[in-house]
């Protein structure tokens, strides 16, 4: 059971290599948080936004090999770390895996974060230290084994899938309306 993440360095640019200015950028603080951790494997693939000193003291250190979107599906948990802003469709596909979705709490908000419900369909968390010690202990926490309760992996993607087909089938209203292929009224 690992708690599984991989993207750019996107965020905060630290000024210098303190661990202090590192940890401005919350993808770094992510990554230097659980480093060696057990149940952790939160790493960079890409080092962007970063002056040249910082860019190389972070590809030394923190880097891990580039995921697919099949890699983070076949983990049980994901972590969602926002960037410059939202992960955008970042959170949405990782609602859609069926993974339990930890989402690092942020001021960044989508289009549909509304509709969602905090330990239901994701669960926030803040990298404090003691997460970082005792959360993947506690993944089962997360996957119910009373069958009156959905885990939140099957709410999560219960959501998702039912707002991609509300929102296709709005898409294509709109289109048909737009377009001329279908009136209202006529």
């Amino acid at each position: 059971n690992t708690i599984f993440f991989r993207g750019s360095s996107t965020g905060y640019s630290p000024s210098n290599t303190t661990p202090s200015e590192l940890n401005r950028n919350t993808r770094i603080h992510a990554v230097r948080a659980t480093l060696d951790r057990p149940g952790w494997d939160v790493r960079l693939v890409n080092t962007v936004q970063l002056r040249a000193d910082v860019k190389k003291f972070v590809a030394s250190s923190y880097m891990g090999k580039v995921a697919t979107l099949c890699t983070f599906a076949r983990h049980k948990a994901v972590l969602d770390l926002d960037g410059n802003s939202n992960s955008w469709r970042g959170f949405f596909t990782k609602l859609h895996m069926r993974s339990i979705v930890f989402k690092v709490e942020s001021s960044y908000r989508q289009w549909f974060y509304h509709r969602l419900i905090r330990h239901k369909h994701f669960v926030p968390i803040n990298l404090t230290e003691d997460v970082v010690n005792t959360l993947p202990l506690r993944l089962s926490d997360y996957t119910p084994t009373d069958l009156k309760t959905s885990p939140i992996d099957e709410l999560s993607y219960d959501w998702m899938r039912d707002a991609i087909v509300r929102w296709w089938d709005r898409y294509l209203r709109h289109v048909m309306v737009h377009t001329g292929a279908f009136r209202i009224g006529s």
